[in-house]
């Protein structure tokens, strides 16, 4: 029976990335980047000013007079050159001309008959973007392994790439079992309405991988073994899941039909509640993963074995949460503390303090609070463990 952190690291052994495809900027948002991509040329790639004002050239004489001799604004290019004394009204934006030392801008500035009086600058105020400040040419803008943000996407687009290189969403395959189980949107008394099919394409998506729904499976041996060969026939997954049948009573098969059809077994029970009769194992060489079936149990379970599979098999180098602390808002009572408990949990600041409560219903928790076995009761201000989701 391994603990959580045993639990991750044999998954993550077991974990290999599905290929790479170039895709577009337009379709790279939240991809993962297959290979580093550095700038071609300086971002910006002229000197430009900061603010609307005055370019204005070397001092010449007196200082703080020059005059003005065009006018340049954002795209303009005919402005090439200012010689000692010579300004030129400008437009955030625009390129600079040649010899510009600062700019002025317009609401420290005074002009009389096409003649501006500047003040003395304040030091390290030029009010100029300069080539290259953002980002050099050869800098990196994004790493192998990380995943495409907004930024890395307004960068790549400056430096006039159009493609990305990254790594193949993977396909995740799912089933739910159980004989009481249906798609009915108003079952009869006795029957119950499939959940876990739609959380589960949820989670996947969330995860940045593509789900697949291979339907529902009853309690009988031929219909988890018809389930079990859907899942590895075919368009092949990354990963199989399956909720439900994972329990000890008489029609909880489905670990005895995986073993039966050769499954190897990578662990079938954690020291965790909820998640004790979860089990992790290959079939046919494909990763399966076999959970309760209380849609709770999937919900807090999911997050911290099997999204952070989903993005090792993007590539994402980060891909698993680190492990943090976090000050109780409100005590935590456990009924059964013979095992480590999770519990959904709702972030907050206070004091400069990271702060958690029990999510609530209807209340999406961001975190998985990790409670030690053997604790029956935690109280507000004491430290938890806790897991981003």
């Amino acid at each position: 029976m391994l603990n959580l952190s045993a639990a991750q690291a044999a998954v993550r052994a077991l974990i290999t990335t599905s290929g790479t495809e170039s895709v577009a900027l337009t379709e790279a948002l939240d991809r993962v980047c297959a290979v580093s991509v550095r700038c071609r040329r300086p971002i910006p790639y002229f000197s430009a000013a900061a603010m609307d004002g005055f370019a204005l050239g070397p001092v010449k004489g007196k200082e703080g007079r020059y005059i003005i001799k065009a006018e340049t604004a954002a795209g303009d290019t005919t402005c090439r050159s200012l010689r000692a004394g010579e300004a030129v009204r400008i437009t955030t934006g625009a390129l600079l001309p040649a010899g510009t030392e600062r700019v002025l801008p317009l609401e420290v500035s005074r002009e009389e008959d096409n003649v501006l009086f500047a003040a003395s600058p304040r030091p390290g105020k030029k009010f100029i973007q300069r080539r290259g400040e953002e980002l050099g040419q050869g800098r990196v803008i994004i790493r192998n392994g990380e995943r495409v943000n907004t930024a890395h996407l307004l960068h790549l687009n400056t430096d006039g790439q159009q493609n990305i290189l990254v790594y193949k969403a993977p396909r995740a395959a799912f089933f739910c079992t159980g004989s009481e189980l249906t798609t009915e949107l108003r079952p009869a008394a006795g029957r119950r309405r499939s959940v876990n099919n739609l959380l589960l394409a949820a989670l996947i998506r969330r995860a940045g991988a593509i789900p697949h729904d291979l339907g529902l499976a009853s309690d009988t041996p031929e219909a988890l073994r018809a389930a079990l060969r859907r899942g590895i026939g075919g368009q092949r997954p990354a990963i199989l899941i399956s909720t439900g049948g994972m329990g000890p009573g008489k029609y909880d098969l489905t670990a005895a039909v995986f073993r039966e059809m050769g499954g190897k077994v990578v662990f079938d029970h954690l020291s965790l509640r909820p998640g004790k009769g979860s089990l992790c194992g290959r079939l046919d060489n494909l990763l399966y993963f076999a959970l309760p079936g209380p849609p709770a149990a999937v919900n807090t379970i999911f997050p911290l074995l099997i999204s952070p599979a989903l993005r090792q098999a993007q590539g994402l180098k980060k891909a698993w949460p680190s492990r943090m602390t976090a000050t109780l808002r409100t005590e935590v009572k456990i009924r059964k503390p013979e095992f480590t408990h999770l519990k959904g949990g709702v972030l907050s600041y206070k004091g400069g303090r990271l702060m958690v409560r029990e999510a609530r219903i209807l209340e999406e928790a961001g975190v998985v609070m990790v409670i030690p076995a053997r604790r029956r009761l935690l109280r507000a201000g004491q430290l938890v463990g806790i897991f981003s989701t």
